[in-house]
């Protein structure tokens, strides 16, 4: 679900997912979600967050290389069988956008 709004300021926050890599998460392996954000007039800001089995997964890493956004995770063995839900969502003044996926750890 990719959401997006612009306020009477003008400012404007856009976001689509590009990739999920690989498809489904795995245990032991690097996970990650690419989007291309996009903000007017001026850069915002981004931030990604991770919940694995219901509990917030704070070994995230958020690299933004204009307009690439990427999170990166590397998921833990002990998460196999739980699920992932994985969130990144920008912000410019009073606008944002934000999108969320959710995966089952094999």
């Amino acid at each position: 679900v990719t959401k997006s709004r612009t306020t009477t300021q003008g400012a404007d926050v856009r976001m689509a997912v590009l990739s999920v890599t690989p498809r489904r998460p795995r245990a032991a392996r690097r996970f990650e979600l690419v989007a291309r954000v996009g903000f007017a007039p001026a850069p915002g800001s981004i931030r990604c967050s991770v919940w694995i089995g219901g509990a917030r997964y704070r070994k995230v890493r958020l690299t933004w290389e204009r307009p690439i956004a990427r999170c990166f995770v590397r998921v833990p063995d002990r998460a196999r069988g739980k699920r992932l839900q994985i969130g990144l969502s920008a912000v410019l003044g009073g606008s944002h956008s934000r999108t969320t996926r959710g995966f089952r750890i094999s």
